[in-house]
């Protein structure tokens, strides 16, 4: 570890001690910090390049018995006025099978996410 890098994490580790530093030495602290700088933007660069962001669980489609069971609503309301429900998917349109998507329900209901 050079001379340079060492006073960098002093002052990285107390920036208030910045002010006690020599003059003719600031320039090669300038010089110490871009290089520093520069390392760590390759080595994010590595790390960015093997990073893979947590994927989100697929959503569940839950059917009328479990939104009655999750909701209190009897499947006679759900059927009336089950698409006013956070969620709700009918993807043959009217007269088609009805389900609603677990995350925006339970989000609507104020619960809390359960995956």
């Amino acid at each position: 570890m050079t001379p340079e890098l060492a006073e960098l994490l002093r002052l990285i580790t107390n920036p208030a001690t910045v002010r006690t530093v020599p003059p003719e030495r600031i320039a090669s602290l300038r010089a110490a910090a871009r290089e520093m700088h520069a390392a760590l933007g390759r080595v994010e660069g590595q790390l960015d390049a093997r990073w893979e962001p947590a994927k989100p669980a697929p959503d569940v489609l839950l059917d009328m018995e479990a939104v009655a069971a999750l909701t209190g609503y009897s499947p006679s309301w759900l059927r009336k006025r089950g698409h006013q429900l956070a969620g709700f998917h009918q993807p043959r349109g009217r007269g088609g099978k009805v389900g609603w998507w677990r995350a925006p329900l339970r989000a609507a209901l104020g619960l809390a996410s359960d995956t």
